[in-house]
């Protein structure tokens, strides 16, 4: 092997030329080269300047050869000047590791040195491309295989590219592909891969050798994404094993026929419905059609329906079937066609609709005899189907229904309402109740109580004719709201009489000029509250006020003077009026408390005169009398009796000494 090599000095190249000498390779000067060398070395530590004279040197070759970079200080190179050699062996060179990377610059020479065609062609390949050493490193990816497997080229290098394969299948690859590469031998497989993502996908590994002569230089190998072709395949094989799960399991007998009537197909349900027993000679079609039509009432217009078939390949159809044990089958004939447009034959449906027969004519039986109006409708509240109930109760017949909106027959009034209503049923809501009136076919009105339930095609309509309980709850209505009003009018009298009873009562026991008790009332309160003292207020010179200023006046100042001892004895006293100008005050204190509120409320009365208007004003006093509940004997109204005269004597005594005073009752006071 012939080794050109480029050095910083000569002592460093005799160095490097000993070696190689050592090792049975053949150095030679760039000069002495005349035929391209196998390799080219060139020695660290600063090796910019000597890749910049190979670059001169190289180009008198057609091929180029690769550069291998030794002796080299990782702290000095830069990734620029490694990214121009083919190879780079770091620090100190060894024979081992100068033949690993030279092996590895060879092979990439296969795919960078063959040519730009050829480099352009691996590149642009929607298939992943990659090549490794003899012992399965790998040392060249191409875009594809790294978009295929999510790897970088420095991610797939070595054995990294095993990474990128599915755990459950990855060691059972990595014992293949290891053992092939031992064996020399290629390497074919599909194995799952996981994408970066999460994803799985399938893909197919194609692989062949590198060889030299007789030496392996290592492997190349195409990766090539199946996923949608397994996926696919997949899917066929779902669907056919969905479609003969669903003809075995199918209700309906189905047949499969040929361009010449002969049977391609036909499920187990075949046998079940026609009852044909351990007969299973179906190939012929006349024999075929004997069995069938020998179980038919009609089997002409069988006959018919089939030979109509088979001589329209794109007629689809169907026809009821009646047997002569009184099933009833529903057949059901469409054409078999490729997708690429090609008549291949029928496919003939049976399926037993005996239960479903019946329940359309119980249903039939029910819809013509029902009392109630049902109907069926469509989205645009057309009649589609009526009973006729709705011609005993509207008048109008069936042909005079069908194809009509309801809004043709309701009230005007009460349009907006049905409008309302049929935009909920659109909306799927079911009705309850829903009722308006709808015009007879004699000009008249009938009031129609709806229950609808909605389908996606249909709505179904159970209406009844509540015209009669409508009147009778009308005029519920009208007996109510008469009883009503009667109850407010009696109400409204109660009220009056409740009124007049409470100004009676009032006027029973208050003195109207005043609004404070009466001599009566009082008297009654005086023997029921247990007072602790009573006393009397008297206005002087009263009589000489009532001839000075007349009665308005007079009574004025008796109303002015009530007012006056309200304020001064207290609310839990019980004031009232005993006559003319006399009043009579009980307490409920003790009789010192009585004797404080006495004393103020003769003061209060004095301290100012009764003004009467502008410009008149009425000097005003009391004299008053009081005395502390004295017990007597027997009954309260002789305790009462006995205080009362005390108080009076006292009131008396105040006058005599002069008026506008308090005088109080002499003797002690017993409890009551």
């Amino acid at each position: 092997m012939k080794v050109v090599i480029f050095a910083p000095n000569t002592r460093a190249e005799r160095r490097l030329r000993a070696r190689f000498e050592a090792w049975g390779l053949e150095p030679v000067s760039p000069n002495a080269a005349g035929d391209p060398p196998d390799v080219v070395v060139v020695c660290g530590p600063d090796i910019g300047p000597l890749l910049d004279q190979v670059e001169r040197w190289l180009p008198k070759f057609r091929t180029r050869p690769p550069v291998v970079a030794v002796n080299v200080d990782r702290s000095t190179v830069t990734p620029a000047e490694m990214a121009r050699c083919d190879a780079v062996v770091l620090g100190r060179l060894r024979r081992d590791e100068f033949a690993a990377r030279l092996q590895a610059a060879t092979r990439r020479r296969i795919f960078q040195g063959a040519g730009r065609p050829f480099r352009a062609l691996v590149e642009a390949l929607p298939l992943g491309v990659f090549a490794t050493n003899p012992q399965g490193a790998c040392e060249f990816t191409n875009p594809a295989y790294r978009r295929i497997t999510g790897l970088s080229a420095e991610e797939a290098e070595g054995t990294g590219w095993a990474k990128a394969f599915h755990p459950e299948d990855r060691d059972a690859l990595f014992d293949a592909w290891t053992a092939a590469t031992l064996e020399g031998k290629p390497y074919h497989g599909v194995v799952r891969m996981t994408r970066p993502d999460g994803t799985t996908a399938w893909v197919r590994i194609t692989t062949g050798l590198v060889r030299d002569g007789g030496r392996t230089l290592g492997h190349v190998g195409v990766l090539e994404d199946i996923t949608q072709q397994r996926e696919a395949e997949q899917r066929l094989r779902e669907a056919h094993t969905l479609l003969d799960v669903i003809q075995r399991a199918s209700l309906d007998a189905i047949f499969v026929v040929g361009k010449k009537r002969e049977v391609l197909y036909f499920n187990e349900r075949v046998i079940e419905l026609w009852q044909l027993g351990g007969t299973r000679n179906l190939a012929r079609y006349e024999d075929r059609m004997a069995l069938l039509e020998s179980q038919m009432r009609e089997p002409h217009r069988f006959r018919r329906f089939v030979e109509a078939a088979y001589a329209d390949p794109n007629l689809t159809g169907r026809m009821d079937i009646v047997l002569n044990d009184g099933r009833v089958f529903e057949l059901y004939t469409a054409p078999a066609i490729t997708p690429d447009g090609e008549w291949i034959g029928r496919v003939w449906y049976y399926r037993d609709i005996t239960d479903r027969r019946r329940a359309e004519e119980e249903r039939d039986r029910y819809f013509r005899y029902s009392i109630d109006l049902l109907a069926i409708l469509d989205v645009d509240a057309q009649f589609v189907r009526v009973n006729p109930a709705w011609t005993r109760v509207l008048g109008w017949t069936e042909e005079e229904l069908l194809g009509r909106s309801i809004f043709d027959f309701v009230h005007p009034e009460d349009a907006r309402g049905s409008a309302d209503a049929v935009v909920r049923v659109r909306n799927g809501e079911e009705l309850r109740d829903v009722r308006a009136r709808y015009r007879t076919k004699d000009g008249g009105y009938r009031w129609l109580s709806w229950n609808v339930a909605p389908t996606r095609v249909y709505a179904y309509a159970v209406v009844r004719d509540v015209t009669e309980l409508v009147e009778a709850h009308e005029r519920q209505e009208e007996l109510l709201a008469a009883l009503e009003a009667r109850m407010r009018d009696l109400e409204e009298q109660a009220r009056a009489l409740d009124e007049l009873r409470g100004q009676a009562e009032y006027a029973a026991t208050h003195d109207a000029l005043t609004g404070v008790w009466s001599r009566r009332a009082w008297f009654d309160a005086a023997a029921e509250i247990r007072p602790k003292a009573l006393a009397l207020f008297d206005i002087d010179h009263f009589k000489r006020i009532n001839d000075t200023y007349g009665h308005p006046a007079g009574d004025a100042v008796i109303v002015e003077v009530c007012r006056r001892l309200e304020q001064a004895l207290g609310s839990d006293t019980v004031l009232g009026r005993l006559g003319g100008e006399e009043f009579g005050a009980l307490f409920q204190c003790d009789p010192a408390e009585a004797e404080r509120r006495a004393e103020a409320a003769v003061a209060h009365v004095a301290a100012e005169p009764v003004r009467v208007d502008r410009r008149t004003a009425i000097p005003v006093s009391v004299s008053a009398g009081l005395s502390a509940w004295r017990a007597a004997a027997g009954s309260r109204e002789a305790s009462l009796a006995r205080t009362y005269e005390a108080a009076d004597k006292a009131l008396y005594r105040a006058k005599r000494a002069g008026r506008n005073r308090l005088v109080v009752a002499q003797g002690r006071a017993a409890a009551a």
